[in-house]
C-alpha cells in the first residue's frame, strides 16, 4: 500500500457485522486484512444469532455497541455479512445510524429475502422471508441510503441466499464474484481488494469534504 493510501485510512473505523449462526470470529479474515491496511476494526457479537431474535432487536444491539465503542464524533463505515446486511440496514435506515456512516458494504446479504427462511421458526427467520413486513419496511426507506453509495458483493454459487439474486440491491453497486460458497465471501483476496478500494474512496472523499 502506498504511503498516501495509509495516511488516508489511518485511524479510520470499520464496523464488521456478522450474520446468522455466526459470531464476530467469522469476520477474522476480513478484520486482519483491513487492519493490515491501517483501519481500526470493531466487531460486535450480536446475540442471539440463531434466528430467534428479530432484525430490529439485533440492530438495537448494534447501535448500543457502536455507542459504547466509538466516540460520538467518530465517522465509520460498515461491512456486513449475510443477515448482518439487513441488521446494518435497519440500524442505518430506522435507528438514524446513517448520520455517522460513510458507506455500507454487504457480502452475500439477503436484501430481498431467502427462501430457506420459510423452513425455520423464529422472529429473525420471519424477517428473512421474501415479502416479509421487515423487508417491505426497509424497501420503502432504502433511498435514504443512496448517498452512501452502498456496495453489494455476492456469489452466484451461494446456497444460503436462495436465490442468489436476492443479494442484488436496487440502490447499491452490485458486484458478482465467483467464490465457491457463502463464507468464502469473507476470505477471498479479490473481495478484500474490492472492499479496501471502496472504503478508501469514501474515506478520501469524506476527508476532502471536511477540509473544504
Amino acid at each position: 500500500m502506498q504511503k498516501s493510501e495509509r495516511n488516508a485510512v489511518e485511524r479510520s473505523a470499520v464496523v464488521l457485522v456478522h450474520g446468522i449462526f455466526d459470531s464476530s470470529s467469522v469476520m477474522k479474515p476480513l478484520r486482519l486484512a483491513l487492519e493490515a491496511r491501517g483501519f481500526r476494526t470493531f466487531a460486535p457479537d450480536l446475540l442471539p444469532c440463531d434466528g430467534s431474535a428479530s432484525i430490529a432487536m439485533l440492530a438495537a444491539e448494534l447501535r448500543q455497541f457502536i455507542q459504547k465503542h466509538l466516540d460520538e464524533d467518530d465517522a465509520f463505515s460498515i461491512v456486513a455479512f449475510s443477515m448482518g446486511g439487513l441488521i446494518s440496514r435497519y440500524y442505518l435506515q430506522c435507528l438514524n445510524g446513517i448520520s455517522r456512516t460513510q458507506t455500507l458494504i454487504t457480502l452475500g446479504a439477503p436484501h430481498n429475502g431467502s427462501a430457506l427462511a420459510f423452513f425455520r421458526i423464529g422472529d429473525g427467520f420471519r424477517d428473512l422471508r421474501q415479502g416479509s413486513k421487515l423487508l417491505g419496511e426497509l424497501k420503502r426507506t432504502e433511498e435514504r441510503l443512496r448517498p452512501l453509495n452502498p456496495l453489494s458483493i455476492y456469489t452466484p454459487f451461494d446456497l444460503m441466499i436462495v436465490p442468489y439474486t436476492s443479494s442484488i440491491w436496487r440502490v447499491a453497486k452490485n458486484i458478482s464474484v465467483a467464490v465457491p460458497i457463502h463464507c468464502s465471501l469473507l476470505s477471498s483476496p479479490k473481495i478484500h481488494g474490492l472492499i479496501f478500494s471502496h472504503l478508501l474512496a469514501h474515506q478520501t472523499q469524506s476527508q476532502s469534504l471536511s477540509l473544504a
